[in-house]
C-alpha cells in the first residue's frame, strides 16, 4: 500500500516499513477531538503519518502514545482538517 499527500508525494509506502503494519487511515474535522485506541497491539510502537503535503503530526494536533500498554492516539481540536494514517510496529 501506499499513501500520496494531494500533491501526489509518497507519505508511506508498505514496501520500505520493516515489520509494521497500517492500522488505520482517518480523517477529523477541524473542531473535532477524539481519542482513538488499538488494544489489538500490546506492547507495539506508533507513529502518526500525515497525508497533507505540509504537515507534521505535531501540528495537526495529533499525538501518539503507548502509556496504556498498547497504542492511543489523541486528536486535539485543530484550525483545519486532519488527515493521517497510523502505522504500528
Amino acid at each position: 500500500m501506499i499513501l500520496r499527500n494531494a500533491a501526489n508525494q509518497v507519505t508511506w509506502d508498505s514496501r520500505n516499513v520493516a515489520g509494521g503494519v497500517l492500522a488505520d487511515v482517518r480523517t477529523f474535522a477541524s473542531a473535532v477531538t477524539a481519542v482513538l485506541t488499538y488494544p489489538a497491539f500490546p506492547g507495539r510502537s506508533v507513529r502518526i503519518i500525515p497525508v497533507r503535503v505540509w504537515a507534521e503530526a505535531g501540528t495537526l494536533g495529533v499525538t501518539a502514545d503507548t502509556a496504556l500498554g498498547y497504542p492511543r492516539v489523541t486528536i486535539a481540536a485543530g484550525s483545519t482538517e486532519r488527515r493521517f494514517a497510523v502505522e504500528v510496529f
